[in-house]
């Protein structure tokens, strides 16, 4: 047995050495960690103990067709989330839309003027639920009075990827 400390709250608990990797939650926060063997420089087994982030596995259809700043905004957006810095992993969520959206639609506007190009375009339409409700949850967030739930995060960082998936494959993959 092994010591695996919380990489959130700092508890210990036992993990197997016979397992090789797995992903295990903490006992007492129910944080959930990557857990990994591996043998270090000196031939002596080591574990490497790391957070779980949200994934962005269901983006690979389309990941290739992102610039290099939509996919480090997608993975801040993961990144803080998975720490809990949820007012932030929303604004990373906009960053990466507003970024797609420029290349869609041309111009260097905000968020709110490619709500508006998005819900009158046919394309589109489907979406249009969504869409609106992002002008609504990027004026929350821009305000520095308010402070995002995990719940909102959540909603907004799958809705993102939702819209990216669809964005890139109605219009840039034509």
């Amino acid at each position: 047995m092994v010591d695996i400390r919380c990489q959130k709250c700092g508890h210990l608990w036992y993990h197997d050495f016979s397992i090789a990797s797995s992903i295990e939650a903490c006992p007492m926060c129910g944080t959930p960690h990557r857990i990994t063997r591996f043998i270090d420089q000196a031939l002596i087994y080591a574990w490497k103990v790391e957070p779980v982030y949200p994934s962005l596995d269901e983006l690979s259809p389309v990941w290739d067709s992102l610039t290099p700043i939509e996919k480090n905004r997608l993975r801040e957006a993961a990144l803080c989330f998975g720490v809990e810095a949820y007012t932030m992993c929303e604004s990373a969520c906009f960053d990466a839309l507003t970024s797609l959206l420029r290349r869609v639609y041309g111009g260097r506007g905000e968020l709110g003027f490619y709500v508006d190009k998005m819900e009158s375009d046919p394309d589109l339409k489907d979406e249009a639920g969504f869409i609106a409700s992002f002008r609504f949850i990027r004026n929350r967030v821009d305000h520095p009075d308010r402070i995002s739930t995990r719940l909102e995060a959540e909603s907004t960082f799958s809705t993102t990827k939702r819209l990216v998936l669809t964005i890139v494959k109605k219009k840039l993959k034509k």
